[in-house]
């Protein structure tokens, strides 16, 4: 059987979620599929990881020179590319199979399919969606659902999401949990931690996101959080000062955290140098909008924004981090939760989308708009190694469950049964 992948998103050196999983799950077909060919569709020359293939795999660099690849580029509209290029690319040369692992399928093609959705999420938060995306994404969304053979889910919330709200049947979706870079995201050694002084001039504590910088991460909430946070080290600092000894309870209005001896006796440690690390890409408006915010909530010098780094880097910034915080309006999966638990950090995912579902059951969750619940939990977190650790643990054994090859096979299994 020949199958024909979509890899236009997986072939750029700078990926974030999408572009990531369309790799790695590439790269696994290749590696665990013995019995098929593989044709992989590009719009540009193959990046590193894409070449030097073996035999069963051919990439085809799918360009035209015509007004619709000038208007694309001009526009950065890339599904252009697939429903006029590709498509007629396919039509020329046709393949058994079409697997689009990252976008969408060619308006119109009518041979067997098979399409990865990732999320609905801007069913769930529209504000952070302009309206001309938002009509876009629900037409290429109803267009996909309805044309394609099969439809992978990253998550059982997606599958629900599918049914419930674009009345899929539940026979045409299989949930397949994508995996992760095993080799590269495992708890990293001491040489790491002192990389992480040279490079960013950062030492524990910290808490860690990474991810696109846009609204629909609601990364405010962490930030205020985070200014509760430190309120509370500065409020039990003075009550210690005061040789405050006993048990006290610190600003009632807001889900108090009881601040017992062990947390009073660290402050004079590195609790009180806690930093909050955001690594990604984000428009410079919306960049300087988290640095005013920062500012008005009083912890601007304690908000570091590394911008985008490496995949090592992520992995190292990972193992050495007090907690992994992914406060998502609405996630289809969230990929880097589970990276994170892989690198053995205590994760905190809010309710949003399949974050529960992905990470809730080896970390910890709070409300996505509630920003004093958040807080409890770095408080009890920075105050507790027992937690910590028993935290870590869960999670690298949580993660096992999360496995390329496995997806893999997966997805084999689904092209066997078109």
């Amino acid at each position: 059987m020949l199958i024909g992948i979509d890899a236009s998103r997986a072939n750029r050196e700078r990926r974030s979620g999408i572009e990531n999983y369309s790799l790695q799950m590439i790269l696994a077909l290749i590696r665990v599929d013995k019995a098929n060919t593989y044709r992989l569709f590009t719009r540009e020359a193959p990046i590193k990881e894409l070449q030097h293939l073996p035999a069963t795999v051919a990439v085809k660099v799918v360009e035209t020179h015509s007004r619709f690849a000038k208007m694309r580029q001009r526009l950065h509209l890339p599904q252009m590319w697939t429903h006029t290029a590709l498509r007629a690319e396919l039509k020329a040369a046709p393949v058994d199979v079409l697997f689009v692992p990252g976008h969408v399928l060619p308006r119109g093609y009518q041979g067997k399919s098979v399409w990865t959705c990732h999320d609905i999420g801007w069913r769930y938060i529209p504000g952070a969606y302009g309206w001309l995306e938002k009509l876009y994404l629900d037409r290429s969304t109803r267009q996909c659902a309805t044309q394609a053979s099969k439809i992978v889910a990253d998550s059982i919330k997606t599958r629900q999401d599918l049914e419930t709200l674009f009345g899929v049947s539940a026979n045409k979706i299989q949930v397949v949990y994508p995996g992760y870079n095993a080799q590269l995201y495992k708890p990293s050694d001491q040489l790491h931690r002192a990389l992480l002084k040279k490079n960013f001039d950062l030492e524990s504590p910290y808490l860690f996101y990474v991810g696109n910088l846009v609204p629909k991460k609601n990364l405010e909430v962490v930030i205020e959080a985070f200014s509760i946070v430190m309120g509370r080290i500065e409020q039990a600092k003075t009550m210690a000062e005061l040789k405050v000894q006993s048990e006290v309870a610190i600003d009632e209005n807001v889900h108090s955290y009881s601040l017992k001896q062990e947390f009073l006796a660290s402050l004079g440690g590195t609790i009180a140098r806690l930093q909050l690390v955001m690594a990604g890409q984000g428009s410079p408006r919306y960049v300087q909008k988290l640095k005013d915010f920062a500012a008005k909530m009083l912890v601007g010098k304690h908000l570091k924004l590394l911008g985008y780094i490496s995949d090592s880097e992520v992995a190292d910034l990972m193992s050495f981090a007090l907690a992994y915080v992914q406060p998502s309006y609405y996630e289809g999966f969230g990929m880097p939760v589970v990276e994170a638990m892989a690198c053995g950090a205590p994760v905190v995912v809010s309710d949003g989308g399949s974050l529960l579902e992905i990470g809730g059951e080896a970390g910890l969750s709070f409300h996505h708009s509630d920003a004093a619940q958040l807080a409890d939990i770095i408080l009890k977190l920075a105050t507790n190694a027992t937690t910590r650790d028993k935290m870590s643990q869960d999670s690298r054994q949580f993660v096992t469950r999360f496995n390329w090859d496995k997806s893999a096979e997966e997805i084999l299994q689904i092209f066997a049964t078109l």
